[in-house]
């Protein structure tokens, strides 16, 4: 999964390419199709590929409970606590 953030910047590199490069290189039509073709589907494979990584990585018997969660860090991202004590009303105020 070292590669998943190369997965986002393909399309945006063709894009880069056909958009910026293609006027003034004068690509031609099929050129501009091969460069846009192939970012995607090189996006897509990585994509691909980094789904199958994490299918195998979560089957390993010490992931299998919390695949989402890592042990590098531990935190609450959402505290809905007083959410649920004030049933949605500000609280203090019945």
């Amino acid at each position: 999964m070292n590669y998943i953030w190369i997965i986002p910047l393909l399309p945006l590199l063709g894009f880069l390419i056909n958009g910026l490069l293609a006027n003034k290189l004068k690509f031609s039509e099929k050129l501009v199709g091969i460069v846009g073709s192939t970012t995607i589907a090189i996006a897509f494979l990585l994509s691909t590929f980094a789904v199958i990584e994490y299918s195998s990585w979560s089957k390993q018997p010490e992931n299998r409970e919390k695949p989402f969660i890592s042990q590098q860090c531990s935190y609450v991202w959402l505290d809905g606590g007083e959410a649920a004590i004030s049933e949605g009303k500000e609280a203090g105020k019945a």
